[in-house]
């Protein structure tokens, strides 16, 4: 019998390979009897020499390696296959579910429940009826929605109600959709307008919340009509010369008057009377627009005709100044008409600061009574004091102060007109005797203005040393963009009198028409951001007009929307 020359197992007879490992048999002798041929099966092919029975063997071999090889990749599909199902049953892997939230809950507890379901988070903000903080939305998800493990989920954070960018323009439908959701009262006005149906306008303005307590929390809408009588919105914002034109050729007689206004608005529509955006059958309309700080000097320039021969100007015009200006910190001043004295006329030559009385005859751009001439910029041979003033310089700034402050008091008496002395401080109105000199006269720091249009050169008056040196790095500068005014503070003094005493001597916190080479004590705060009263600018008045006005949704915002 033959046994197989790998694993000793028998081999049948006449077996080319063996049945147990798949070696091939050996030809010739028999296993058990060396050296005795053995005749080849019936039928079973020769094979002669060493080389044929190595080739058998390698085709064996190959064939029993594809067969273990298609053996160990078939368990491994099915490993794998068994262990997906398994960690999926767990939630390990593939899809997460988006947890439930309260309708209250705040933002920053929303997200981090998302991250503790092991949830990709984004954070992202906007206008809503929830207060501010709170959990508005998941965009582009639902809580309780089954997501990829990979997939990220936005939490939109409440910034409370307000008007979302890019409702202006829209169409009034589109608009009111926009902010029907916010939970306040929504209106409608409808405004003159070239942009038929469109928002041109919001209140509170694009990307600002609603301010405002319980029925005064409310979103207005602007909604142009063509058909409406009033100067037109568009003009707000347009060349002075271009709405010039405009307006004329719709039938309008318009007037230009240059007013205080922010750098930007240089050149351009600022406000309008009637208001810009009011419905109105006038046709005699002026339109404001921001002037330089040249215009607005020439605006305030009165050509006098007193006589012939004694024609002069002066700067006693100061209609430019009226109004509000305030600090950024919130502190305020009005500038008002000084309605003290002087005869009736169509300018304003004086004003006051509302709610004080310090300047006895107003503040103004020159020295009260000084005589005729004394403070033209044109023919200046009257007027060769004021040459050192800011208004006759090129820096664009100029002060505005006591047009009376050249007078000396004596006690509580501002000694200005004849017939009146000071004996040691004391007021007395009856001829002395003898060679009598008044004594106890006192020059009085009073108020002080400077005032600084947008585009002014306020580096200039720094370097020429006008104001008191700011400590480096103490303060940061007022906003050039922006015209502002500085007052004068007698708490930053040593000394705010100075004696009146014996010659003509002169008071150096005020210019006056009797000194030609003048020098003031410097001003003082120097300027900084914080002590700078800016110009109020006209703020949009169409909700003050008496336009037509609809009610799109009540208090406490719409109704949810019917599909």
């Amino acid at each position: 019998m033959r046994y197989c020359t790998r694993c000793g197992r028998p081999l049948k007879p006449g077996a080319m390979f063996c049945t147990n490992c798949g070696a091939p048999a050996a030809s010739g002798t028999p296993n058990d009897a060396p050296g005795t041929a053995v005749p080849p099966a019936p039928g079973a092919p020769t094979v002669v020499g060493a080389a044929g029975a190595a080739t058998v063997a390698t085709v064996a071999d190959r064939a029993r390696r594809r067969l273990i090889i298609m053996i160990v990749a078939a368990v491994a599909v099915i490993a794998v296959v068994a262990a997906g199902i398994v960690t999926k049953g767990f939630g390990a892997w593939s899809e997460r579910q988006i947890p439930q939230f309260e309708a209250s809950a705040k933002a920053d507890d929303v997200a981090a429940k998302l991250e503790g379901s092991g949830i990709h988070v984004k954070r992202t903000k906007a206008y809503g009826a929830a207060k501010k903080g709170d959990y508005l939305r998941l965009d582009g998800h639902t809580p309780g929605e089954r997501i990829d493990r990979d997939e990220t989920v936005t939490v939109v954070e409440s910034l409370g109600p307000g008007v979302p960018k890019g409702t202006v323009g829209l169409d009034e439908d589109k608009a009111i959709d926009r902010v029907r959701d916010m939970g306040v009262r929504v209106v409608t006005v409808e405004v003159p307008s070239e942009q038929d149906g469109k928002v041109i306008a919001t209140m509170p303005q694009e990307d600002h919340p609603v301010v405002g307590k319980g029925g005064d929390r409310q979103i207005a809408l602007a909604v142009g009509s063509g058909s409406t009588k009033g100067i037109p919105f568009e003009i707000a914002g347009m060349d002075k010369d271009k709405a010039k034109q405009r307006l004329e050729s719709k039938g309008y007689d318009v007037t230009l008057t240059p007013m205080m206004a922010d750098k930007a608005m240089t050149g351009k529509i600022a406000d309008a009377d009637p208001g810009i955006g009011a419905t109105s059958d006038e046709t005699d309309v002026t339109l404001y627009y921001g002037a330089t700080p040249d215009e607005v000097k020439q605006a305030m320039l009165v050509d006098h005709d007193e006589s012939a021969g004694n024609e002069f100007h002066s700067y006693d015009d100061l209609r430019i100044l009226l109004g509000d200006w305030c600090t950024d910190g919130g502190d305020c001043i009005t500038l008002v008409e000084d309605q003290q004295n002087g005869p009736a006329v169509d300018y304003v030559r004086s004003v006051q600061i509302q709610g004080r009385t310090d300047a006895q005859f107003g503040l103004g751009a020159c020295p009260f009574s000084q005589g005729v001439g004394m403070c033209d910029p044109i023919n200046t041979q009257y007027s060769q004091s004021m040459m050192h003033s800011l208004i006759a310089g090129d820096s664009g700034a100029f002060e505005i102060y006591d047009s009376f402050a050249y007078a000396p008091w004596c006690g509580t008496r501002q000694m200005g007109g004849a017939g009146s002395w000071c004996d040691h401080g004391t007021p007395t109105s009856e001829y002395p005797d003898g060679d009598f000199t008044s004594s106890g006269l006192e020059y009085r720091m009073g108020d002080f203005l400077v005032v600084v249009p947008a585009g002014a050169d306020i580096k200039k008056l720094e370097t020429d040393g006008y104001f008191v040196r700011a400590k480096d790095g103490d303060v940061k500068e007022p906003d050039a963009t922006r015209p502002y005014l500085l007052i004068r503070d007698p708490s930053l003094y040593d000394e705010t009198t100075a004696s009146a005493d014996g010659t003509h001597p002169r008071n150096p916190f005020v210019y006056d028409s009797a000194t030609e080479n003048k020098k003031l004590v410097p001003f003082a705060p120097a300027p900084s951001e914080q002590v700078a009263y800016y110009k109020v600018q006209p703020d949009s008045t169409w909700l003050d007009y008496d336009n037509n006005e609809t009610m799109v949704c009540q208090d406490g915002g719409c109704p949810p929307k019917t599909k």
